[in-house]
């Protein structure tokens, strides 16, 4: 009996194990990070209470996305990540202007927009779902 409650033990350690792995590795290639409490703090705290965007993870870098080719920034990190309301009372435009940032409206492609302030571009990516948009500065 003993040996039968050790191997149902050891698999369900496993599985938990495995499962937590392939949660950081999932939340990693999505949201930039694997603070896995900060991501989910944000997506319920966006859906239920009035923020209109929570800072999942902020990397201050002074590299230029412009300096860099889009198969870099395809498998680069993001710098910034936030998570946003997805309404149409705040958007993004009016994030990056409360920031100082300006809209380059002739370098958008879909769902990249350049960013540009103080003659700095970034490069932002942005998606969205039913529960939540998602901004990656890269």
């Amino acid at each position: 009996m003993k040996r039968k409650n050790r191997l149902k033990l050891t698999i369900s350690i496993s599985l938990i194990f495995i499962l937590l792995c392939s949660a950081m590795f999932i939340f990693q290639i999505k949201f930039g990070s694997i603070n896995i409490p900060r991501i989910i703090y944000a997506v319920i705290s966006v859906n239920i209470s009035d923020n209109n965007f929570v800072v999942v993870k902020d990397v201050n870098s002074n590299k230029k996305s412009s300096d860099s080719n889009s198969e870099e920034v395809f498998f680069a990190s993001p710098k910034k990540v936030i998570i946003a309301t997805p309404n149409i009372n705040y958007n993004f435009s009016d994030y990056v202007e409360s920031i100082g940032y300006n809209i380059l409206e002739d370098k958008q492609f879909g769902g990249k927009i350049v960013i540009e302030k103080d003659g700095n571009e970034e490069e932002v990516f942005i998606s969205s779902n039913r529960y939540y948009d998602m901004w990656k500065w890269y």
